[in-house]
C-alpha cells in the first residue's frame, strides 16, 4: 500500500505495517459483573459505554506506554468480568489521521 499526500509519499508498505507505524492506541471494551470505578493503571483513559457508574467501560492506552496484557491481567485479578474485547485501530481511521496531520 502506498499513501500519497499532496504529491509526497507518506507511507509505502504493508497494511499491518500501517498499524505498527501509526496505530499506537489500543482499545479494551469490558463489561463487569458489578459496578467499576477508578482507573486500574496510570496512563489508561476510561470511557463510559453506558450510564455513568455503569458496568460497561472502554479502556484506551498507548501501546508504547501500557502493555495490553498487563492491563488485562490487572483487570482480571481486580474485578469480576463478564465480557472483554480487544480492538486494534481501524485502517480507515489511521489513514484519515495521516491525511489530517494527526500523526507523524
Amino acid at each position: 500500500m502506498v499513501i500519497i499526500d499532496k504529491g509526497s509519499k507518506v507511507y509505502d508498505g504493508s497494511l499491518s505495517g500501517i498499524r505498527d507505524a501509526y496505530g499506537t492506541t489500543r482499545q479494551l471494551d469490558v463489561e463487569f459483573t458489578t459496578d467499576c470505578t477508578g482507573a486500574p493503571m496510570d496512563k489508561v483513559e476510561i470511557r463510559e459505554l453506558d450510564a455513568p457508574g455503569g458496568r460497561k467501560k472502554r479502556f484506551l492506552c498507548e501501546n508504547r506506554e501500557v502493555q495490553i496484557d498487563s492491563l488485562m491481567s490487572t483487570l482480571l485479578t481486580t474485578y469480576h468480568i463478564r465480557d472483554l474485547t480487544v480492538s486494534e485501530p481501524e485502517i480507515e481511521g489511521l489513514i484519515r489521521k495521516i491525511y489530517n496531520g494527526e500523526v507523524s
